[in-house]
């Protein structure tokens, strides 16, 4: 039950992460990704649907019942909120 929830938990975060990343990349823009800052819109993409990919194959591991829906959706305002904070300085 515990694993569930931490991985629904995971599932919001890693693919919150995946939509700016994605979303600068195919609109041509520079974006920080973890090893180089900025990064090229090309690598953006990749990283993007690399999060997103590992999101869909956790989603394998997860019973989604009502708890788990919305630690998935926390997860993703954790991250949208953090990631809100981190750019708008």
């Amino acid at each position: 039950m515990i694993l569930n929830l931490l991985l629904s938990f995971l599932v919001g975060l890693i693919g919150a992460n995946g939509v700016p990343h994605f979303v600068k990349g195919i609109m041509g823009q520079p974006h920080d990704v973890p090893w180089q800052k900025p990064a090229r819109p090309h690598t953006n993409v990749i990283w993007g649907t690399v999060n997103f990919a590992i999101a869909y194959s956790l989603c394998f591991f997860v019973k989604f019942d009502r708890p788990a829906g919305y630690l998935l959706l926390v997860g993703m305002f954790v991250t949208g909120f953090a990631l809100g904070r981190h750019w708008e300085k």
